[in-house]
């Protein structure tokens, strides 16, 4: 006996207007499923990866990119920091922020036009 192959015809996208019986042939549920050209593919979900290295607070931003030579990059913040991840390692980017507080910083000559600003930290 012959074995013939039959050609099914689905409506692409998930139909969950009524029961899985009821749509026939239809879609009515998946994971990780999209639609290309009208046929499904799994999207093979996601991977995750053990870096080893912790970083202060919860990430609360993640911006993804790929630079100039292909290579992918990101940068995530925290509350309290930023970070940058490349490869296995993350490194914190945040910029630092320094207060110093100056006494007599601007001092003159009697006769002169020239004013002369110094940057001696007091302590």
């Amino acid at each position: 006996m012959a074995t013939k192959l039959a050609k099914f015809e689905f409506q692409q996208g998930f139909h969950r207007e009524t029961t899985a019986y009821a749509e026939g042939q239809r879609w009515f549920d998946g994971n990780y499923v999209r639609f290309r050209a009208g046929r499904p593919e799994n999207m093979r979900g996601y991977e995750t990866r053990a870096l080893g290295v912790t970083f202060d607070g919860s990430a609360r931003d993640l911006i993804t990119w790929s630079d100039s030579d292909s290579k992918k990059r990101a940068i995530f913040g925290t509350p309290d920091k930023l970070y940058a991840h490349e490869g296995d390692q993350i490194y914190d980017i945040t910029p630092i922020t320094t207060a110093v507080t100056l006494a007599n910083v601007f001092g003159t000559s009697s006769g002169s036009t020239r004013v002369c600003c110094s940057s001696k930290e007091s302590s």
